[in-house]
Order: C-alpha cells, then sequence, then structure tokens
C-alpha cells in the first residue's frame, strides 16, 4: 500500500493497524520517505538479520585485511 505523509498525519491510525507493508511518499515530489512493515513481519526479519551475518562472516572468513 503507498500511503501520503499527509495522510498518515491525519489518520496515525493507518500505521498501528497495519497488516501490509506501507510505502509512505512525499506526493509532491514523488519520492519514497519511508517503509513501514508491520509486526507481523518480525520473524521473518529475524532470519533475513541471521543470515546477512552468516554471510559477512564467511565473506571475512575468505578475505584477508
Amino acid at each position: 500500500m503507498i500511503v501520503a505523509v499527509n495522510e498518515i498525519a491525519k489518520h496515525p491510525k493507518i500505521i498501528s493497524d497495519a497488516d501490509e507493508i506501507i510505502y509512505v511518499q512525499d506526493k509532491r515530489k514523488n519520492e519514497l520517505k519511508s517503509i513501514v512493515i508491520p509486526a507481523s513481519y518480525e520473524p521473518y526479519l529475524h532470519d533475513v538479520k541471521r543470515t546477512a551475518k552468516i554471510g559477512t562472516k564467511r565473506y571475512k572468513e575468505r578475505v584477508v585485511f
């Protein structure tokens, strides 16, 4: 869902009741300002973070500084 910044200012409940990823966009400049990820996605984020740490560790083991 794409939401304008002023919509969130008028209706902050949009963020607290989110059940999908919300893209906050400045409609005048047509640029992305934020991405709001609901708490229900939290287990997936831990998996991504752990995978990134493992990848970084393997990279450091291969590269000599």
